[in-house]
C-alpha cells in the first residue's frame, strides 16, 4: 500500500491533491495562495478571472434569535456585528442584506432601523420542519434567496463581482479590511473563496452523500492524504462558514448554496463543489474575527479541531 506524505496545514494538502494522486499532475507553477491547486484535467476549463473590479460589493449577514427572551434572542451579537460593518467600512462600497431568521422584537426592531437609515435590505426567513418534526429557521434556503436576489442568474439587476457573506457571531475589527479584501482577491486571479483556511477529513457517510451532488466528478474525486496524528483518509480543503468573500462566478457555475442544504455541511461541501469546477480557495482573516461566539443550538453544525476526541473517529478540522 502507498505510503502518502504527511501535511501539515491546509495549504499543504492542496498541493498534495497534485503531487499524491497518479491521475493528476501540477499544471505550471503551483501558487501557494491557493488551496485547490489546478491539475491537468482542471485546465482544459476554462479559467475564470475573479477580479474584484466593480464595487459596490454584496455583504450579506445572516441573524438568528434562538428565542424571543432577552437572553437567548443575541441582541448585543447582532448588533455588533452589524454596528462593525457600518462603522469600518465605505457606504460607497457596499450594499447591506440581512436575512432575519425568527428575530426577536427588539432585533428586528434594530434591523427596520438599519433598512430605514442605511437602506439596507431585508429578508424574512421562514420556518420549516426538520427530519425529528421540528420547527426550525434554517440557514441554507434563506441564504439561497439573499444569493439570487443580489445577482443570481434569475435577477434581473446587475451582479457585483463578489459577495462577502457574515454569520452575526463574526464582526470587523479594522476599518481597511474590505481595501485588503481586494487586494487579496486581485493578487490571486484563480481564488473565487476567501476565508479562514480549513481541511477536512470525511468518514464514509459523508463521502457517499457528497457524491449525489450534481457537480461532483468521480474522476477527480476527492484527494487523499495522511496527517501528522496519523490519520489517513479522504480529505480536502474548504473556507470556514462564518465570514468568507465568494465570487458570483463561483456562485453561479456550482448553483450555491445547493438547494438540498438545510442547516449543515455548506461550508465544506462548497469547498468540495470549487474544487470540482476547477476554482480555487484562499486565507484571509485580515480585520474580521470569525465565529467569535459558542455555537448556538442542536441544529448547528459546530467545526472542532482535530484533537477534539468526540470527532476523532469522524470528521475532524485541522487549523493552518
Amino acid at each position: 500500500m502507498k505510503a502518502w506524505p504527511k501535511v501539515k496545514s491546509a495549504i499543504e494538502l492542496g498541493v498534495l491533491y497534485c503531487k499524491a494522486t497518479g491521475n493528476y499532475r501540477p499544471c505550471g507553477k503551483e501558487n501557494p495562495e491557493t488551496g485547490h491547486p489546478f491539475t491537468d484535467k482542471m485546465s482544459k476549463q476554462r479559467i475564470f478571472q475573479a477580479n474584484f473590479s466593480k464595487l459596490p460589493v454584496n455583504i450579506c449577514v445572516i441573524t438568528f434569535s434562538s428565542d424571543h427572551s432577552t437572553e437567548r434572542d443575541h441582541y448585543p451579537m447582532i448588533t455588533r456585528c452589524l454596528d462593525s460593518i457600518l462603522e469600518n467600512t465605505d457606504p460607497e462600497n457596499y450594499r447591506l442584506h440581512i436575512g432575519c431568521n425568527n428575530l426577536s422584537p427588539r432585533a428586528m426592531e434594530f434591523i427596520d432601523k438599519m433598512v430605514t437609515e442605511h437602506g439596507a435590505v431585508k429578508y424574512i426567513g421562514d420556518a420549516m420542519q426538520d427530519r425529528d418534526g421540528n420547527m426550525v429557521y434554517p440557514k441554507y434556503p434563506l441564504m439561497r434567496r439573499i444569493y439570487q436576489a443580489t445577482g443570481g442568474r434569475q435577477s434581473t439587476r446587475e451582479a457585483a463581482d463578489w459577495v462577502v457573506w457574515f454569520d452575526d457571531d463574526s464582526y470587523v475589527t479594522s476599518n481597511d479590511w474590505l481595501e485588503k479584501l481586494q487586494d487579496k482577491i486581485n493578487a490571486t486571479p484563480r481564488v473565487h473563496q476567501l476565508g479562514r483556511l480549513r481541511a477536512i477529513l470525511l468518514s464514509k457517510n459523508d463521502r457517499q452523500w457528497l457524491r449525489k451532488f450534481p457537480w461532483f466528478n468521480r474522476e477527480i474525486g476527492i484527494p487523499r492524504a495522511t496527517f501528522e496524528n496519523g490519520k489517513t483518509g479522504r480529505a480536502y480543503n474548504f473556507i470556514e462558514g462564518g465570514f468568507y468573500a465568494l465570487s458570483r462566478h463561483a456562485i453561479n457555475t456550482c448553483s450555491l448554496p445547493d438547494e438540498r442544504l438545510f442547516h449543515n455541511r455548506g461550508d465544506w461541501s462548497t469547498g468540495l463543489a470549487l474544487l470540482h469546477k476547477g476554482l480555487g480557495v484562499g486565507d484571509f482573516t485580515y480585520g474580521v474575527e470569525i465565529d467569535a461566539e459558542p455555537r448556538r443550538g442542536m441544529h448547528c453544525d459546530r467545526q472542532v479541531k482535530a484533537d477534539d476526541p468526540a470527532m476523532a473517529e469522524k470528521k475532524w478540522i485541522i487549523d493552518l
